[in-house]
């Protein structure tokens, strides 16, 4: 999956005019949670870009204020590539200041170590839920005359689809008996996204 992000990335880049303008940037604010991403925009004329965006997660996830007191934590890890429309309203350089858009993203998450109690006994499982997202975006960049810049970006999406797998059948029986997949937890129904990135500019104004 990485190999052909990668390459598509290339590929754009290379057919696309020596003149385009072609926004590189990653998310700042995601490494202090062990969120990291790699985003792509390429800017089509002054007020339109689209763009791509692949992110990586890896931490421990905290459902109450208790189990973060006693470091008791799920390990969560998982990716998502999202692609992107933006809309700027009023660009000074060309894709720059306030802009609204939306975007598509599909996620996948893992995490180990769930666990339910049946009397005494804690018995452990792991699983895996993916999906697709649709949702709206708005922030701002500015852009300076070094082609460096830096971009806020808030976002809301909701799963249209997804899918989850246990690791065994005993566990996906409790938690579909006891508390059901809606219900659950450490299943996400919305997306928020909040970004703090700095990126570079190839290309002139």
């Amino acid at each position: 999956m990485k190999n052909l992000i990668l390459t598509a990335l290339v590929l754009i880049l290379s057919v696309s005019s020596v003149v385009a303008q072609h926004d590189i940037k990653t998310n700042l604010f995601g490494l202090f949670f062990k969120n990291y991403g790699l985003g792509y925009e390429y800017i089509i004329n002054d007020e339109i870009s689209v763009g791509a965006y692949y992110n990586y997660t890896n931490f421990k996830k905290y459902t109450d204020p208790e189990a973060l007191i006693e470091g008791w934590g799920v390990d969560q890890n998982g990716y998502s590539i999202s692609g992107e429309f933006r809309y700027y309203i009023n660009p000074d350089f060309g894709a720059d200041k306030r802009y609204i858009g939306a975007y598509g993203r599909y996620s996948e998450t893992n995490l180990h170590d769930l666990n339910y109690y049946i009397g005494q006994d804690k018995f452990l499982f792991d699983m895996t839920y993916n999906g697709f997202i649709l949702g709206v975006i708005t922030g701002q960049k500015i852009v300076m005359n070094s082609g460096l810049y830096i971009e806020t970006l808030i976002g809301i999406g909701k799963y249209i689809s997804t899918n989850t797998e246990f690791s065994d059948s005993n566990s996906e029986k409790y938690v579909v008996d006891n508390i059901g997949i809606e219900e659950y937890d450490y299943i996400s129904k919305w997306d928020l996204r909040f970004q703090f990135a700095v990126g570079y500019r190839i290309g002139g104004y």
